[in-house]
């Protein structure tokens, strides 16, 4: 049966509340100002560290956790932008600097990345889903074409390699329209696309052997509401559905809704089976973030 847990983080800080920065394997990524933690809910252990002062919390344009198997490391990626201020030659930009950084918890240290070349930008600040130890993210490419003096703009799948300490391309569909806002999630084992593409309805696509444009699939419709829906994993018989199982229109949906609430969707019948947790965010005005959320594999794992 699915139950609702209520953990207590290490710290506790008067008016401080952590922030989920991350999320790979049994470990969350948290951020409790002036300090960064690598959590394993389960166990209740912790590593904290620093964080680099090249990286404005306030402005995270894109962060996320990674785990590099063949140095048995976690590392934690930033990409984190310079605001230009009031009066400066660039303030009619929204930015003028990136810095890419991540840190290695088996080292203890932090590396730059070059950004010169980094050619994305973003939606907003977004926490990087992860795949075999691999954070993803939905971005923009930008392209100038500079003898017609335009740009094209491009919605590209990016993935940070913790291995090889870069950033990749992954294909999205190529029916998709790719002017739509997607929520990124892994499904079944399988990254996970879900999008409104006319305005009637959503649809989850999943890529089912990883890296293979051709393989991408349609795997269920849900019609359209007001909400905005992220798929979280399947259930079966109370059970969360894992990779190498077969989906079913049987099965349920753990879903969050639009940052507020996290719900069980029937999609046999195309409805909310039942509310698992409701009014999390005390905060109801317009500009509201609403709650984090990081998805792991419970386990009793300690940091190495």
């Amino acid at each position: 049966m699915l139950e609702v847990k209520s953990l207590d983080f290490p710290p506790r800080y008067e008016g401080i509340t952590p922030e989920i920065f991350g999320s790979c394997n049994d470990f969350l990524l948290v951020y409790c100002r002036p300090h960064l933690y690598l959590w394993n809910p389960s166990s209740g252990t912790h590593n904290m560290f620093e964080l680099y002062y090249h990286i404005d919390t306030d402005n995270i344009l894109m962060c996320g956790l990674g785990y590099d198997s063949s140095s048995d490391d976690y590392k934690a990626v930033f990409v984190s932008h310079l605001v230009s201020p009031p009066g400066s030659p660039n303030s009619g930009y929204s930015f003028e600097s990136i810095f890419i950084s991540h840190y290695s918890f088996r080292t203890n240290t932090w590396k730059d990345i070059d950004y010169s070349d980094f050619p994305y930008n973003f939606y907003f600040d977004t926490q990087g889903v992860t795949l075999n130890g691999a954070p993803h993210w939905v971005l923009r490419r930008e392209e100038y074409d500079m003898e017609a003096y335009s740009k094209s703009v491009t919605v590209v799948l990016v993935y940070f390699d913790p291995a090889k300490e870069d950033f990749y391309e992954l294909p999205l569909p190529c029916m998709l329209d790719k002017d739509s806002k997607f929520e990124l999630g892994v499904l079944g084992g399988c990254l996970s696309l879900t999008y409104d593409p006319n305005g009637s309805h959503f649809e989850t696509w999943v890529m089912k052997k990883y890296g293979v444009e051709e393989s991408w699939e349609k795997l269920f419709v849900i019609p359209h509401f007001e909400e905005c829906l992220g798929p979280l994993c399947f259930t079966k018989n109370n059970d969360v559905l894992m990779e190498g199982m077969c989906f079913t229109k049987n099965n349920d949906v753990l879903m969050e809704v639009n940052r507020k609430k996290i719900v069980i969707y029937n999609l046999l019948n195309n409805s909310y089976k039942r509310t698992v947790i409701s009014n999390i965010e005390s905060d109801d005005s317009y500009y509201s973030r609403g709650f984090e959320l990081g998805v792991y594999v419970e386990s009793g794992s300690s940091i190495r």
